[in-house]
């Protein structure tokens, strides 16, 4: 298999930064897993407070009342807990870190194509 097809690949649909560090580019890769990784992390953490928050909140509505689902998804969709802008730009920020991934394990694994050849 090509290396520039296995850089794909691997950055692709493994994770980004792995198909560089398949091809040899170890501080590239190491640095495409940290920001995607980071950037996952501050996602997963941020979520995790806006759904205690929430259920906080429901607990403290019902006052030993049977839980509704429907409040509670209301409660979430209503959250004033803290605006979406670090989620959005964690995610755009793994988005585009994952395009860029892919895109530079392709130019490397073309160059490493190239010598070989």
């Amino acid at each position: 298999m090509k290396e520039s097809v296995k850089g794909v690949i691997l950055s692709g649909l493994v994770y980004p930064g792995v198909g560089q560090l398949v091809a040899g580019s170890v501080l590239t890769g190491a640095g495409f897993v940290s920001v995607t990784t980071a950037g996952l992390l501050i996602i997963l953490y941020r979520l995790t407070q806006r759904i205690y928050h929430a259920i906080d909140q429901l607990l403290a509505l019902l006052n030993g009342e049977t839980p509704n689902i429907a409040t509670f998804i209301q409660l979430i969709s209503r959250s004033t807990y803290k605006n979406w802008r670090v989620e959005s730009f964690c995610l755009i920020l793994v988005m585009c870190c994952w395009v860029v991934s892919i895109l530079h394990a392709y130019l490397i694994g073309r160059k490493r194509d190239r010598k070989i050849s």
